[in-house]
């Protein structure tokens, strides 16, 4: 019944794998082809210097977009007015919007709202963002740096327009600086974001790389893997969309698919790190769960039913649906976590509650994932610091099992196989194929009683070298008695070793050494009715007696 529900845990846990490289495979490839069929480009950058004063704000609510596929659909536009001082002209305007399409034209007077039929052409603006989408609404979150020309006159108006009501702001945080200066700026506001990102994509590839070493060492710490996939996968979700979006990706909307592509492999790579954590723990419904409900928001935002933007927060909800049930079912399973795992785990879930309570009753905007970002950041802390214990203690362990295992299969005297080697060895050996081939050394009695131990180990040694040279497998079975393991080999081959040896031993005896070498074998193969070695190796260690005798009697 164990052995059964040990097969079947198995191969729910086999079909959770392949599910889960089908969907990263697909999602590579869609990002893939995102890539290929959008444009990169290079934005110059350049200091943080904040303009609060003498923005014009004007809103409107409108029913029809020329970004947007479906013209009807309503829109919430924002338009932001400056006039050019002297000390704006040949500097760099920057600022961040969510899910937005954004123009920014020179203009010399402030207007509202604007269209093309109030005098706004195409030569008054000089930057535009947000490109008609692949799929769905919405061109991405971007922080947008617009260069203002040295010979800018009157007013320089941003229109904002979004279609997502909770993306709309009133007003925005507008900055200006010059060459190269606004990057470091941004970097110190926003220093948080980015190097808790980055720690945690180190934490990650230091997860990897331990559990490359412990692979490399002979065992498999599947923890440690699915906490450095987790880890990475994670870094890319909550990565600052300033830093990726213009010195890694250089387009939003690539930006845009990586952030949720990533967002839905963080449950599949959750599941299958906490089932390695907590035994008996069976996720194998809310795996299929996330799995299905995966398919169903992109088949929903490719086919232009719905936009991930609109039906992220059912995405969300069910991870805190998720996280609970994680809870409850690591609660009854107390026993079989490790007492050091328990209070971290359980702290990591009641973060990532926190954070899907804030995110669905709270704000969706500026760093969603911060909460979870901090117990995320604390745990993969601890467990980084566990997987290096573990490591050790597995190397420790490994090193004194292998001094154990030279103790137990290596003969200290001769350096050849001992008995135990050899059951290990045949049990790797299909029965009908191996021959045995048994020997019994001569005059080790006369050595030890006439010149003593050391003369008889000399002997022991020489006459295993001798078998060595000649058979190459030996191990030591008794005090003088010494087996070779041997496949695949006809009588013609074994009756050749058979003379070899003979050979040897003439040409070692011709010399002056010690002690003289004399042993007798017996070789036998498999025969039908065998049931196990030890019936060929009656039957070898018979025919080896049967020279020996006759040998006696020379």
């Amino acid at each position: 019944m164990d052995i059964r529900g040990n097969q079947e845990n198995r191969k729910k846990l086999n079909i959770r794998m392949f599910t889960t490289s089908i969907l990263v495979a697909l999602m590579t490839i869609v990002f893939i082809g995102i890539i290929l069929t959008t444009h990169r480009k290079m934005i110059h950058v350049t200091k943080l210097e904040l303009i609060p004063m003498g923005w014009f704000y004007a809103s409107e609510e409108m029913t029809h977009s020329e970004y947007l596929k479906d013209e009807n659909k309503k829109v919430y536009v924002l338009s932001a007015s400056h006039e050019i001082t002297e000390e704006m002209r040949g500097r760099t305007l920057s600022f961040r919007t969510d899910d937005s399409f954004v123009d920014v034209y020179l203009t010399e007077q402030p207007l509202n709202i604007l269209h093309s039929d109030l005098g706004i052409y195409e030569s008054d603006c000089i930057y535009h963002f947000g490109d008609i989408p692949h799929f769905g609404d919405s061109p991405g979150t971007y922080t947008h740096f617009v260069l203002i020309p040295d010979h800018a006159t009157g007013t320089i108006t941003v229109r904002v327009e979004t279609p997502y009501k909770n993306k709309f702001l009133s007003n925005y945080d507008f900055y200006i600086g010059s060459q190269n200066e606004l990057l470091y700026g941004f970097l110190e506001r926003d220093s948080f974001v980015f190097l808790s990102g980055l720690l945690i994509l180190v934490f990650g590839f230091v997860l990897l790389f331990i559990y490359a070493i412990s692979w490399a060492e002979g065992t498999r710490n599947k923890q440690l893997y699915y906490l450095g996939l987790l880890s990475l996968v994670f870094a890319c979700y909550t990565n600052c969309p300033l830093f990726v979006n213009h010195f890694v990706v250089q387009n939003p909307e690539v930006q845009y698919y990586l952030n949720y592509f990533s967002l839905f492999l963080l449950p599949l790579l959750a599941i299958a790190y906490f089932i390695n954590v907590v035994k008996g723990l069976r996720l194998y419904v809310e795996y299929f769960c996330f799995v299905a409900l995966i398919l169903i928001l992109s088949l929903l935002h490719f086919t232009s039913v719905a936009d991930y933007t609109r039906t992220i927060k059912v995405f969300i909800i069910s991870l805190g649906v998720f996280a609970v049930s994680l809870i409850v079912q690591i609660t009854i399973n107390i026993r079989n976590v490790r007492r050091s795992d328990r209070i971290a785990l359980i702290a990591l879930l009641l973060f990532m509650i926190v954070n899907v309570i804030v995110y669905t009753f709270g704000t969706t905007l500026g760093n969603q994932s911060f909460i979870t970002k901090m117990g995320f950041m604390m745990y993969v802390i601890y467990a980084l610091l566990s997987g290096l214990r573990q490591v050790l203690q597995t190397v420790y362990k490994q090193g004194e099992n292998k001094q154990l295992a030279e103790l137990a299969f290596t003969d200290n005297l001769t350096g050849v196989g001992t008995r135990y080697a050899l059951e290990r060895d045949v049990k790797d050996a299909a029965l009908d194929r191996i021959h045995i081939v048994s020997f019994d050394l001569n005059n080790l009695k006369y050595y030890n009683d006439t010149f003593g131990h050391e003369r008889g180990d000399v002997l022991l040694k020489c006459g295993a070298e001798c078998i060595k040279r000649v058979y190459g497998n030996v191990y030591r079975t008794g005090g003088d008695e010494f087996i070779v393991l041997l496949r695949d080999q006809t009588d013609e081959v074994l009756d050749q070793l058979h003379e070899t040896l003979r050979k040897e031993m003439e040409a070692y005896n011709k010399d002056e050494h010690e002690v003289k070498l004399e042993m007798a074998s017996g070789y036998s193969g498999y025969e039908e009715g065998d049931d196990s070695y030890e019936d060929i190796m009656r039957r070898a260690d018979h025919r080896m007696y049967e020279e020996k005798r006759a040998m006696k009697e020379q």
